[in-house]
Parts: C-alpha cells; structure tokens; sequence
C-alpha cells in the first residue's frame, strides 16, 4: 500500500498578467518553494487539480508572475483561479537549522517553562518587526488567543519533529 502525499497550498493564482498566457501568483508566505520547484499542483474553486509544468517565474512587487506550459492566452490564464500546492518535499532545505517553514510550525502545540500547554499554532502573521506565533487554546470555550512574537526572548525552542514550540510566555498573558 503507498502513502498518500498531502498537498500543501502555498499560493493562489490572481488572474491574467498581459495577454500571453502569464499568470499573477499571490505567495501565503515567502517564495522560495515556489522557485524552486518546477511542477505545481493547481487546484481550481471545484475541487479539481491538475499539475501544471512551470516555464518561467518572476518577481513582480510583492507577488510573483508564472508562465505555465500550454497557457498562451489571457483567456488560458483566466481560467486558472484557485490555489497552488506542493509537496512538502519539494520544499527546499533551509540553510539555517534555526529557520522553519511556516507549514511545519502550524499544527505545533506550545507549551510553556511551568509545563502548561497554552493551545495549538493556527497561523502565524507578521507585525513588521518579526513574525507573530497565533496560538489558539486547546479549550475552546475559553475563547483564548495567545499572539507570541518569534524573538529568542520568547521562543527557546522549535522541535518540528515532536510538532512542540517550548516558550517563556505565562498563560495570563494576551
């Protein structure tokens, strides 16, 4: 029996760029996945998805702008209105260890110096300075968020591998 591989979707398709067949890509977040793997997987609003081989890719502003083989029109480019997903392991290697992709650290429970787990990462936003930790708690009807910022004074450690992000952040701070 083969495994399954889970689709991640890191960008969504923004429309026509021009009239020859180029596509806006608006990236989740940083884009390097994106450059480096050559084969995306499209998934359209209805579900459905194909792959899609990828000729060419540029920085445009703060997106990026794709041409696809076989989308030669504005008309072919249109069409393409969904998400972009990859595996995970066509990410790139990180070239710091102390570095991590978004997609590994959603999902990752955080607990705290006294050993109280505060909830789970659902997100992760970006204030300007550093990135942002959103982490919701385990206990829904307390309705808590905890917005941790990513600096070495609040984050000790980041174990992808046991999905923990061990903090010193006390359960009473917002």
């Amino acid at each position: 029996m083969t495994e399954q591989k889970e689709l991640l979707s890191i960008a969504r398709t923004g429309g026509a760029y021009g009239v020859r067949g180029w596509v806006r890509i608006v990236p989740f977040e940083q884009g390097e996945p994106l450059f480096a793997a050559k084969t995306w997987h499209f998934i359209a609003m209805n579900g459905q998805q194909r792959a899609l081989l990828v000729t060419e890719l540029k920085h445009h502003g703060a997106q990026l702008i794709a041409k696809f083989e076989g989308i030669d029109s504005k008309e072919d480019a249109d069409r393409l209105r969904g998400q972009i997903a990859l595996f995970r392991e066509d990410f790139p290697d990180l070239a710091d260890q102390d570095e991590h992709w978004a997609v590994d650290i959603i999902g990752c429970r955080v607990i705290n110096r006294e050993g109280e787990e505060l909830g789970t990462v659902c997100d992760i936003s970006d204030n300007g300075v550093q990135d942002i930790l959103v982490v919701r708690s385990n206990a829904p009807e307390s309705g808590r968020e905890y917005l941790i910022p990513v600096v070495e004074q609040y984050v000790e450690d980041i174990d992808t591998d046991e999905q923990v992000i061990r903090v010193d952040w006390h359960s009473d701070w917002v």
